[in-house]
């Protein structure tokens, strides 16, 4: 998947504004490792289920060669964390001691998933961000009550589901299906997909996409989007209250790609580029 410099800079720019730093994944003198209880993926056969829940850690994802999933982690006595399977599901859980404990510089899980496995994951974050970078997955969903999700070089056969309650979502990935959602935070997605949805409630929506069929929505806020493709080969829908949009609505007869563009406060700014 080709990088794309405006979205990273976007990300260093959302990090700042959020006025924290997410976890620093690279401090590892801070780190325990749970080997005891890691999970050897040569017990693991077909599609893997991997569901990771955590309170007030955040979450970072990271592909291994190594034939186990692994756990890093932050030793805190306000937590406990365990990684157990059943049959093809792993369970990874964080539950805190303490109600609302926050330490955002050293509460995170660092997760080392096999490459080689075919997964489904599901993360569900209560308070933290969630990071997820070069891997391929059958699917992805990632719901956080408040926080980030950053998904970097990703892919998912099936769906890859993103929503936030509070927080930005940035990701740069790959997938049949893409649905972005976020009550009070900006979306950027970059990738290609069959169906795209983008919505929140209050926020900038900014796409670089190639897909059949684009539903993009937000209550106040700006859409950005770029097309992969021909504007002559799209029917177009556009709906503002107050605002502008670039382009107007049309139908073109025998075609099934398509884009919709709703803002309530705000403008629309659709523009095709070529392969």
């Amino acid at each position: 998947m080709k990088k794309v410099v405006v979205i990273v800079l976007c990300l260093l720019l959302l990090v700042i504004c959020a006025g924290c730093q997410p976890f620093d994944i690279t401090n590892t003198d801070l780190m325990l490792e749970l080997v005891d209880t890691a999970i050897q993926s040569n017990s693991l056969e077909g599609n893997v289920v991997v569901n990771i829940e955590a309170d007030v850690y955040g979450v970072s994802i990271l592909p291994t060669n190594e034939d186990k999933i692994t756990v890093k982690y932050v030793n805190n006595e306000k937590v406990t964390i365990s990684i157990n399977q059943q049959d093809n599901v792993v369970f990874i859980l964080e539950r805190s001691s303490v109600l609302n404990y926050i330490d955002i510089d050293n509460n995170f899980l660092l997760i080392y998933l096999p490459a080689s496995l075919n997964i489904d994951l599901h993360i569900d974050v209560d308070t933290g961000a969630i990071s997820v970078q070069d891997m391929a997955f059958n699917s992805i969903t990632c719901d956080v009550d408040t926080g980030a999700i950053y998904m970097d070089d990703c892919s998912a056969t099936t769906i890859a589901k993103l929503e936030t309650s509070t927080g930005a979502i940035v990701a740069d990935v790959d997938a049949e299906q893409i649905c972005v959602d976020t009550d009070t935070g900006s979306i950027m997605v970059n990738g290609t997909a069959k169906q795209l949805d983008a919505d929140t409630d209050t926020g900038t929506i900014t796409v670089h996409i190639k897909a059949e069929n684009i539903e993009l929505s937000t209550d106040t806020g700006t859409i950005i989007a770029t097309v992969v493709g021909n504007q002559s080969d799209y029917n177009i829908r556009v709906e503002k209250a107050t605002g502008s949009a670039n382009v107007q609505n049309q139908t073109v007869a025998g075609s099934n790609l398509s884009i919709s563009a709703e803002v309530d406060t705000g403008s629309i700014s659709i523009k095709f580029v070529a392969e």
